[in-house]
């Protein structure tokens, strides 16, 4: 005969053993889905979409810090949304659950990154005359987000309102609509 107490023991062990591992493997599975990656440093391809820009008006990125800043090519506001695209390095920083970026379009202090995109009037004649710049966030891309854009080789999608209700453009900081950055 089997000793009932002794069997009972041997499987609730077992089921404590099996839901420990269970615990650990989730809490593993959490910290891989939410940490940094260590020690790496990855390219990220961002688009951000200039939604209903203002009549009139010019956007274009800007490459560059202070006195050595420069506009790129500059894209007029027609009835359609624009968008730029460009690249910024992921690494490490000195956050430790957030991801930190640099490159030639990154201006900011660690933890509150952003990039510029430019804005002027347009003119028949002349170039645009250049009137303020809008700040982009780059603060709330997670590394869930960078990973889930790394692992599919896609990249990141933001899109923020151009225009005021009175028609001029939104410049300074920007809130980013829906759920900001997200893989494209």
């Amino acid at each position: 005969s089997v000793d009932r107490g002794a069997y009972c023991d041997h499987h609730l062990a077992k089921d404590m053993t099996c839901l420990a591992l269970q615990a650990r493997t989730e809490a593993q599975l959490h910290t891989l889905r939410t940490s940094p990656m260590k020690g790496s440093v990855v390219d990220l391809g961002l688009t951000i979409v200039v939604a209903g820009p203002a009549t009139g008006h010019a956007f274009c990125l800007q490459r560059g810090k202070g006195a050595k800043a420069e506009r790129l090519d500059y894209v007029e506001a027609a009835d359609e949304d624009i968008a730029f695209d460009l690249t910024v390095t992921v690494r490490q920083g000195k956050l430790p659950d957030l991801p930190d970026f640099a490159g030639p379009f990154v201006q900011g202090p660690p933890g509150g990154r952003f990039f510029y995109l430019c804005v002027g009037r347009c003119s028949l004649t002349t170039e645009p005359h250049w009137v303020g710049r809008v700040k982009v966030p780059l603060n709330t891309i997670t590394w869930p987000v960078v990973r889930a854009a790394t692992n599919t080789g896609g990249r990141l999608e933001a899109r923020y309102k151009a225009s005021r209700p009175d028609g001029r453009p939104v410049l300074a900081s920007v809130k980013l609509l829906d759920d900001g950055w997200t893989v494209a």
